[in-house]
């Protein structure tokens, strides 16, 4: 067994990026078909009567809001503006989604690489429980194995 992680980031849009994003979500002869399907997790509905809609964007939404904002072009000044700055902060979300996938990979990777004979031979995959367990394990060893101080810098300490 292995568990996998999807990394989400709960965001909020306005009234406007909202009404934008549905625009192109429809025309999108394959991205169509997650407005009906709750993907985007509001309604689309009544843009007029809320300011912001939040939703909790993870890598495969992203994806798709990504495709459907670049694919289709209408030839509008402002609504390319407007396009754009949505853009720009969907690919900022996406570069904290990012970052946070690269820190569990080092994690992962860091226990993989100093795992103990003992966790490899329980055959313990990576997860937050197990990565915390052989921390402890590794810190508890190094508090055992304490150096010892030589003589030689124990003379310096006494007359410094």
């Amino acid at each position: 067994m292995e568990l996998s992680y999807n990394i989400g980031i709960k965001i909020s849009i306005s009234n406007i990026e909202a009404g934008l994003l549905y625009k192109y979500l429809e025309m999108h002869p394959n991205d169509r078909q997650y407005i009906g399907k709750g993907h985007f997790a509001f309604s689309f509905s009544d843009f007029e009567q809320k300011k912001e809609f939040e939703l909790t964007l993870n890598t495969e939404i992203i994806d798709s809001c990504v495709r459907v904002l670049e694919d289709q072009d209408l030839n509008d000044p402002l609504e390319n503006l407007l396009k754009k700055e949505l853009l720009e902060k969907i690919y900022n979300w996406s570069e904290i989604i990012d970052n946070e996938q690269k820190a569990i990979d080092e994690l992962e990777n860091d226990f993989y690489l100093n795992c103990t004979e003992e966790f490899y031979m329980a055959d313990i995959g990576f997860n937050f429980e197990n990565y915390l367990k052989f921390r402890r394990t590794i810190n508890s060893s190094q508090n055992l194995i304490k150096p010892k101080v030589s003589v030689l810098k124990k003379i310096k300490q006494f007359f410094l």
